[in-house]
């Protein structure tokens, strides 16, 4: 396994669409001549596991972790029996059981390379072979490169795919990979694809419970086409690194937003690149910060957002080295809903004579209505400027006497409703 591994370096150096490095590596390499099932592999990694995820007949193919079906690097890369002696070169793939309606023809014992039977709905099969927990923590920009060989039909009948786990549940990766191509003579299976490399979904970055799966299914109606499935030399690449900034932290400046972080290790650091999102998940870069030229070490940085959304933000910053290689800090947010910047300042009489004041610590607009005590509105004017300082509100006109309900509610620079908190305050019309 370790000459196939340095004979894939040397044909295929940059693999991982340029990944920076690996972080989880898998060879299946566990001594096992032929028929040790893939369901309780143990390995370095941890535990492998098989599941039922369709139809499964009463002799269904299975999952192994075995050099019955052995990987030799020729020209072309071609899929050979095991070698001998075992354990020769071991890889996870797709099997026969010795009960199955064809056994006594190719494979009587069962697990005979990566033959499948699909002779009759007993042999039909969909199982999926699930790695291990995988910590990703530290890393980001993550793909997935693997060599396999695969028959079968088509995408609707006998077929394999990934899938993947991002620590709640599972979802199609691939939901069908390609057939690879047989160059190969007798008793050669099938021809390997060694470089193929499928990117990780960005829940996968920086988490700390993320698996991946194999999935098999055959139909059973007759009809197939070996090899089945086999992978080996399983790798999970990194092009990015999320960083672990001490201090950041997102400051309410009442009409600003100020970021503070200290960076421990900013050697090779180019920019910081600030990201902000309303929804912590969808985020836009706002501004880029260089680096410091010369200081290396515990550098305290701080930037100012002088445009900050209203209500609930999100930030977090991306730091990119000169190498090119980027990563992403912790997300923060900042929660502006009870940023009043609008503030009554004199009694809840509200005529001619004593007009309220409303104080606002800027320029800005505003729109108002005047409620019962219903919720039903009885006067109301939709913009009105306000300058910064003291502002007078009186009654309009026509308002009989009783209690009711002023609310205040900011606009933004379009004259629309933003998402700032409306203020409220019970008045007595004399």
């Amino acid at each position: 396994m370790r000459i196939i591994l340095l004979l894939i370096s040397c044909l295929f150096p940059v693999i991982g669409f340029g990944q920076l490095g690996q972080i989880w590596q898998e060879n299946f390499n566990n001594g096992c001549g032929s028929g040790c099932a893939g369901n309780g592999y143990a390995s370095l990694n941890g535990v492998w596991t098989v599941t039922n995820i369709g139809t499964n007949g009463v002799n269904a193919n299975q999952w192994y972790v075995s050099c019955a079906e052995d990987g030799f690097l020729t020209s072309p890369p071609c899929a050979n029996a095991c070698s001998s002696p075992a354990p020769g070169n071991a890889t996870a793939h797709i099997g026969n059981v010795s009960s199955s309606t064809a056994a006594f023809l190719f494979c009587p014992g069962g697990d005979c390379r990566a033959n499948y039977d699909d002779s009759t709905p007993a042999e039909a099969t969909s199982i999926r072979l699930e790695s291990p927990i995988i910590s990703t923590q530290g890393y980001t920009t993550l793909s997935l490169s693997m060599m396999y060989i695969l028959g079968g039909v088509n995408c609707s009948t006998d077929f394999a795919g990934i899938e993947y786990h991002d620590g709640t549940s599972w979802s199609v990766l691939v939901p069908c990979l390609a057939q690879t191509t047989n160059n190969c003579p007798a008793p050669y299976t099938g021809s390997y694809n060694l470089g193929y490399n499928v990117a990780l979904p960005a829940s996968a970055n920086n988490n700390p419970n993320i698996r991946i799966a194999f999935t098999w299914q055959n139909d059973g109606n007759g009809v197939g086409t070996d090899p089945s499935f086999a992978i080996d030399n399983l790798v999970i690449n990194y092009n990015g690194l999320a960083l672990d900034l001490e201090d950041f932290q997102a400051v309410d400046r009442s009409q600003s937003v100020q970021l503070k972080w200290v960076v421990r290790e900013g050697a090779n650091v180019e920019r910081f690149v600030m990201e902000r999102s309303t929804d912590g998940k969808n985020f836009k870069d706002i501004s880029t910060l260089f680096a410091r030229d010369g200081e290396q070490q515990n550098v305290s940085y701080e930037w100012i957002d002088e445009r900050p959304v209203g209500g609930k933000s999100y930030y977090r910053i991306r730091q990119e080295f000169l190498s090119g290689v980027q990563g992403h800090s912790a997300i923060i947010s900042v929660n502006r809903l009870e940023d009043k910047y609008l503030s009554f300042e004199s009694s809840n009489l509200l005529n001619e004579s004593e007009p309220m004041l409303l104080y606002s610590d800027r320029d800005t607009k505003v729109g108002y209505y005047i409620s019962d005590m219903t919720g039903r509105i009885l006067a109301s004017e939709s913009q009105v400027y306000l300058t910064k300082g003291y502002n007078s509100i009186v009654q309009p006109v026509g308002l009989a006497s009783g209690w009711c309900v002023l609310t205040v509610f900011p606009l933004n620079s379009e004259g629309d409703e933003n998402s700032q908190s409306p203020i409220r305050v019970r008045v007595l019309v004399p």
